[in-house]
Formats: structure tokens, sequence, C-alpha cells
């Protein structure tokens, strides 16, 4: 028998996560946990097994704060009811499925080689200026951060945004399944996952299997300035949503990128609006533009979307400007990389840099496959480009970078190549000035947020 909105019964879960129950299958739950430590008192504890840590050495510590029973997939001596299942982490999808069909809310995925975090989190900004919102946390787009997401949903929630990630075919519809979006926005198909998917036309079918779930009365909110995902609007029963720098129903005229931030005429069908970021960059406009147009498809007024574009900050590690005690600007863009993101980095600094010293800490940009060797090239030629003073060339992915810029002409004695993060920061922070600009950016498995720490960052 089914329990109210947010309540789940042992036999409910036993079913969707093809467990077997140890105890009274009518024990009810009005929560999930993944942490012992965060549980409330009716939940369900998943215990989660890691590389460091088991969390069925936690089950008795989540009955202790209250747990109602535990998903396990050993057995586990415990004084609240179990459902045994073979693999917890492959549980947690279903189970997410599950906890989200209990509650009435809109739900909204987003996905794309680029950007999609600051989107979700834009569109986030948006809808809550006018509704009670959950969202994803940054980078929780995969099997284990999608059911998280999910597991946080109450019932006072109207919408619910979900980043999606994939590393192939197939994966963004399982994620769909579970999250069951109305509304979809695809931001852009650029090289990132290309070690993975191979060409260009495959990861733009993998992306695409987001607008091919969504329901007839849904909508598919589409990058007009994408020709992949423009072409994405004959792969969807769902009603169609451009926006674009360069065309769309939602669109942005006469931009300008200042030092603050970007100003620009945000144009809707229901008029044309001032509106401004606080973030260094033009490619940040069509981000805006996508959580504007999800903000007009959900009913919300345009001053409040003009509002919470102006109040808008973005999530850490993604082009964070900063000055240290030391009077450095540092441009700290170390969560991701590849060559889309890098060359909207370096614009962005363009802006920030005003004459002054550019020291470019960069390191791999991964899962670029064979594009891999050319694409660190051509950013070391782009550091050449872009006058960088200093190249602080980290590991393998760096060495190619450094080839790249001294075959464009960057002097040897103004290239240091180092070994990793570690390495890195020593000689970043021995190396700047008061006044210079420091650009740091990788791939996340590098780990340059190091450097950013040395020079004074807390994030």
């Amino acid at each position: 028998m089914a329990g109210p909105e947010g309540w789940l019964t042992l036999a409910e879960v036993a079913a969707a996560t093809r467990g077997e129950t140890c105890g009274d299958p009518q024990t009810p739950v009005c929560g999930i946990s993944v942490h012992s430590a965060r549980v409330r008192s009716g939940d369900l504890f998943v215990a989660l097994r890691g590389p460091r840590r088991d969390g069925h050495d936690f089950v008795q510590a989540a009955a202790a704060q209250g747990a109602a029973a535990a998903l396990v997939c050993r057995p586990v001596e415990a004084k609240i009811p179990l459902v045994l299942v073979p693999d917890t982490t492959r549980a947690l999808l279903p189970l997410g499925a599950l906890w989200r069909s209990r509650f009435a809310v809109r739900a909204i995925g987003v996905t794309g080689s680029v950007g999609k975090t600051t989107t979700a989190q834009l569109i986030k900004s948006v809808l809550s200026s006018t509704f009670p919102v959950h969202a994803s946390a940054p980078e929780w787009n995969a099997e284990l951060g999608v059911p998280l997401t999910l597991f946080g949903l109450e019932a006072t929630h109207r919408f619910v945004v979900v980043e999606l990630g994939m590393r192939g075919e197939g994966q963004i519809r399982a994620l769909c399944e579970a999250v069951r979006p109305e509304i979809g926005v695809v931001t852009n198909v650029g090289t990132a996952h290309l070690e993975l998917l191979g060409s260009l036309e495959a990861i733009a079918r993998a992306k695409a299997e987001l607008v091919e779930t969504l329901p007839e009365d849904g909508w598919a909110v589409l990058n007009a300035d994408d020709p992949r995902v423009r072409a994405m609007g004959r792969r969807t029963r769902a009603r169609v949503v451009f926006y674009g720098i360069e065309a769309g129903e939602v669109r942005a005229e006469d931009i300008r990128v200042e030092r603050e931030g970007v100003r620009f005429v945000l144009c809707t069908p229901e008029g044309r609006f001032p509106a401004s970021l606080p973030l260094p960059g033009r490619h940040f406009v069509s981000n805006a533009l996508a959580g504007a147009a999800v903000g007009w498809v959900c009913g919300v007024p345009p001053e409040a979307v003009v509002s919470a574009l102006r109040r808008f900050r973005p999530p850490r590690m993604r082009l964070e400007v900063w000055t240290t005690p030391g009077g450095v600007l540092l441009v700290h863009d170390a969560y991701n990389a590849s060559p889309e993101s890098l060359r909207a980095a370096f614009e962005s600094v363009r802006v920030l840099r005003e004459g002054r010293r550019l020291v470019a800490v960069l390191g791999e940009m991964r899962e670029l496959g064979p594009v891999r060797e050319t694409a660190h090239l051509e950013t070391g030629r782009q550091c050449v480009e872009e006058g960088v003073t200093v190249l602080v060339a980290v590991g393998e992915g760096g060495a190619l970078i450094a080839r790249g810029a001294l075959e464009a002409g960057m002097p040897e004695e103004r290239i240091l190549r180092v070994r990793d993060a570690q390495a890195a920061a020593r000689c970043t922070v021995e190396l700047v000035r008061p006044g210079d600009v420091v650009l740091v950016k990788a791939s996340r498995a590098v780990g340059l947020e190091r450097v950013a720490e040395a020079l004074g960052w807390s994030g």
C-alpha cells in the first residue's frame, strides 16, 4: 500500500530495487539519506561502499539517529528493518525514480558539453525568484548525483532542476527515466567526451536523448546558436523554444562586456528588458538566455528574471574572479576544461587584464580522444595570441601546451614546465607580482585548485 506524498513502504523500496525485505515490509520511510550523520527520524539509510568507507559499518549509527530502515548489500546486525539488494550503488537510480514519483513537481533536465552547471544554477536562480525550487548541487549529474538530487525533494517544491551528464549513449535516457523531465535544456555540443563517443555527431545523439524523452506537453529549450542543438528541435514531440545570441524567441541584443560583468538587452515574447550578469564574459549571456527562456516557459515575470540574473553568483571554481591578499587578480576556472571553455576563459581575461601581466597556469583537458594533441597544441598557440607573459604548463597535457606555445614564438624562458599541481602552486607563488592576472584552468582531475589555494583563495 502506498503511503502519503513523500512516504514509501519497504515493500515499495524492495520492488523498485529488486531487493528482499528483512523485517516488516509495511515499515514506512519518509526520507532517504546516504550519510549516517545526516539521517533524520524516519529516513531510509542507504549503505554505500566507497573507496575509504563502507556505509554498512554505519547502519547502527544511522539507526541511533532515527533511521526507520536501511538498504544494504550484505547482512548486517541492526535493530531496524533492512532491504537487501545486490548492489546499493546500482539501486540508487531506481530508488531515486521511486522517490521522485511521489511528488507533483515539474522537472527540468539540463545537458550540454559546456556550461550545463552554470546554466542549471542560473535556471534555479530564475525560478527561485517566484517558486520553491530544488536543484542539483554542481556536478551531481550522473548515476550517483542524480538520485541524490531527487532524494532532496520535499512536498513544498514546485520545480526540480537536474543536471544530466553522460559518458556514453543511453546514459541520459536512463537518467531521464528517473527524473521524468517536462522541460529539457540543451546548451551546446562540443568536444568534451570526444574520447568516449568518437565524433561530434555521436555526442549530439547522446545529448538529444533528453529532448526525445520529453512529453508532448513539455518544452525543449534549445540553443539556436549551435546548429547541432538547433537540429534537435526535429527530434522531440515537445514544444520547442529557441534561445540564442544570434536568433531565437529569447535572445540578447546590444551586448557589452565590461570588467564588472556583461550588460545586454533581453528580448522575449513579452518585450525587451535591460539585463546584466556580474560575470565577465560574452559566453555567459548564452547561459543567461537559457535561464530566461525557462523562466518564460514557467511563467516567471520578466522583472523577476532580470533581477535574478543581476544577483547571480557562479558555482565554485567556474571563472571565479578574486583579488588575493597579495594584490593578484585570480581567475579561478579549474573545475573543468575543454577547448571551447578555454577560449571563453581567455575572452573573459581579455576584459579583466587591462594591460597587466598575465600568468596562465594550464593543464590537461581530458576526454578529447583523437583531437587531444592538436587541441593542446592549439591552446599553446592561443597563449601567444593572448599575450601570456608566463605560461606554467602542468603535466603531460601541459607539455603539449608548452610545445604549441614554443612553436608559435613564445620565448623558452617564459615557459615553466612542472610535473603536477603541487609543483605548479609552488612556482606560481614565487613568480607572481602584485597586479598580475593569473588564469588557472585544467580538467578537474589535475587538481589546479591547489594553485588558487596557494595564492590565498579559500573558496
